[in-house]
C-alpha cells in the first residue's frame, strides 16, 4: 500500500533511482560536451512506463528517471552526446528478497482484506517469472548494443522483457513519441524542437 511508506521510505528510492542518476549526469556532462561525444544510459524499467500497484515508491522513481532522462536526450540533441533509456521486465536476480517493506504496518493493515492482496498478487508473478527463468544478462547485452550502435541513431528506450514479450511497452513507447511530437506542436515549441525529437 502507497499510504504505508514514510516520506524517508521513499526518499531512500528516489536517492537510488534518481539523484543517484542525476548526480552521475552532472559529473560526466561537461567532459562529454566538451569532446562532442558520449552516452548517457539509464536503467529504468517496464514499471516506469506502467503502473502496477503495490510498488508505488519503486515505480514513482522510475517514473521519474524516465522523465529526467528524456528530458536529457532532448536538451542534449546536437551536442553528439546521446541518452539511452533501458526498460527490463522482470528477472529474478533475488530482488524480491531485498525489497524492504512499508516501516507502517498499521497502516497497511487497516485497510483489511485489501492488505493480503499484495502478497497474493505478487505470489502468482514470481510463480511465472520463476517459470520463465529469463537470464538477467540479457539487460547487459542490451546496454552493450546501445553502447556499440552508431552514435546518434540510438533509440529513446530498449526494453528488455521476455517474460510478457515487451510488446504492450513497446507500443505504449512507440504512442508516447507520436503523442509527444503532437503536444509540441500544439504548444507551439515544434518548430524549436524539431531535430530533438527522438
Amino acid at each position: 500500500m502507497a499510504e504505508a511508506f514514510t516520506a524517508a521510505e521513499m526518499r531512500d528510492l528516489f536517492e537510488v533511482n534518481l539523484f543517484g542518476a542525476q548526480r552521475v549526469n552532472r559529473a560526466v556532462l561537461p567532459a562529454m560536451r566538451a569532446a562532442g561525444s558520449g552516452l548517457l544510459a539509464h536503467v529504468s524499467s517496464t514499471f516506469g512506463r506502467f503502473v502496477v500497484p503495490f510498488v508505488a515508491p519503486y515505480a514513482a522513481s522510475k517514473w521519474a528517471l524516465e522523465a529526467l532522462a528524456e528530458s536529457y536526450r532532448l536538451e542534449l540533441a546536437g551536442t553528439g552526446v546521446d541518452v539511452v533509456i533501458v526498460e527490463p521486465g522482470a528477472f529474478e536476480t533475488g530482488h524480491a528478497a531485498r525489497i524492504v517493506p512499508a516501516n507502517d504496518g498499521d497502516r497497511a493493515a487497516s485497510y483489511g482484506e485489501l492488505a493480503d492482496v499484495p502478497a497474493a498478487m505478487w505470489a502468482g508473478f514470481v510463480a511465472r517469472l520463476e517459470a520463465a527463468s529469463p537470464d538477467p544478462r540479457m539487460v547487459a547485452v542490451a546496454l552493450v548494443r546501445a553502447i556499440e550502435a552508431e552514435p546518434g541513431s540510438r533509440p529513446l528506450r530498449v526494453v528488455v522483457d521476455p517474460v510478457t514479450g515487451g510488446g504492450t511497452v513497446e507500443d505504449l513507447n512507440r504512442r508516447s513519441r507520436e503523442l509527444r511530437e503532437r503536444f509540441f506542436a500544439e504548444i507551439g515549441v515544434a518548430e524549436a524542437l524539431e531535430d530533438r525529437v527522438g
